[in-house]
């Protein structure tokens, strides 16, 4: 009979206790974690306090930025619409400048249309040359009306403004079809008048006797958005130093009452004349964006033909 050989009894291999981690004490066993625990405290997202203010911080951020290109773009706007200003400014005296300091001039010598204010009673006007200009008044109930030939008050497109001045200017050209000594007579009246655009602009009328006809054209737009045009004049007789070097409005100077001079001819007398232009920016880059930005603008002209 075989006896079995007795084998010592198997022992288990005791398990190594895993390495310290995710925080536990050293030689203290901890459990395996789970599949893909690591990675889950590895990607642990945002608190809601955390997001609103990231978020708040964003919207503080695009609000700066939003506010300096306003504040560049209303910049901007003011800018380009006072250039226009200047630009429209420099025009307007250029313009009527050019047509004051030519004011009674004879480019065509002494020989001047003869008068037919019989036939056409508008040609009144060329007669009395040596006035060189008039002017116009505004709109007053205390003054007697005068009346602009070229255009009267009113509120419809093209009609002249009822707060501001206006003045007629005595010119001439040669005549090319007529030969020499050919001449035409012409005025230019100017006016500020409606544009029928819910705005105001500088208007020209021209009147040409072109071979004893009157011819009278229609109003032309210059230069828009000029609100005002106000108007005095120095009046001042030749050698005569003790009048005053003051500038008065065209009322005065048809009710001028110097003995040596007539009244009828106080235009005549006049030296200098002082335009202040109100302009008007055509967009609201005023404060607040909310109003346009006016700027009146004063210039002295001389009548070089009256001048010493």
């Amino acid at each position: 009979m075989i006896t079995p050989i007795a084998r010592p009894p198997r022992t288990r291999r005791p398990l190594l206790a895993p390495v310290a981690a995710y925080g536990a004490p050293p030689g203290r066993p901890v459990q395996r974690p789970r599949h893909g625990a690591a990675g889950a405290l590895r990607q642990r997202g945002l608190t809601l306090i955390e997001v609103m203010v990231a978020l708040l911080l964003g919207l503080l951020l695009i609000g700066a930025v939003g506010g300096l290109y306003l504040a560049n773009h209303q910049t901007f706007r003011q800018v380009e619409n006072m250039a226009r200003i200047n630009e429209n400014a420099r025009l307007a005296f250029e313009l009527l400048g050019r047509d004051l300091r030519e004011a009674g001039g004879m480019r065509c010598g002494q020989h001047l249309p003869a008068a037919n204010a019989a036939s056409d009673p508008a040609e009144t006007w060329w007669n009395q040359w040596n006035q060189g200009l008039r002017g116009y008044h505004e709109q007053d109930p205390n003054i007697p009306a005068d009346p602009l030939p070229a255009r009267g008050f009113g509120q419809a497109p093209l009609d002249r403004v009822p707060s501001t001045d206006a003045v007629v200017v005595n010119l001439s050209q040669h005549d090319p079809a007529g030969g020499l000594p050919a001449c035409n007579l012409l005025f230019h009246a100017w006016y500020i008048g409606f544009n029928g655009r819910g705005g105001t602009s500088l208007y020209r009328v021209t009147m040409v006797n072109n071979a004893g006809n009157a011819q009278v054209g229609a109003p032309e737009e210059i230069i828009e958005n000029v609100t005002d045009l106000q108007l005095s004049y120095l009046v001042r007789p030749s050698g005569d130093d003790a009048v005053d070097d003051r500038y008065i409005r065209a009322a005065r100077v048809n009710q001028w009452g110097l003995a040596q001079v007539p009244a009828a001819n106080g235009w005549s007398l006049v030296r200098a004349v002082r335009l202040e232009l109100t302009f008007t920016t055509a967009e609201a880059v005023g404060t607040d964006a909310a109003v346009p930005i006016t700027r009146t603008l004063p210039f002295v002209v001389g009548l070089r033909n009256r001048l010493p």
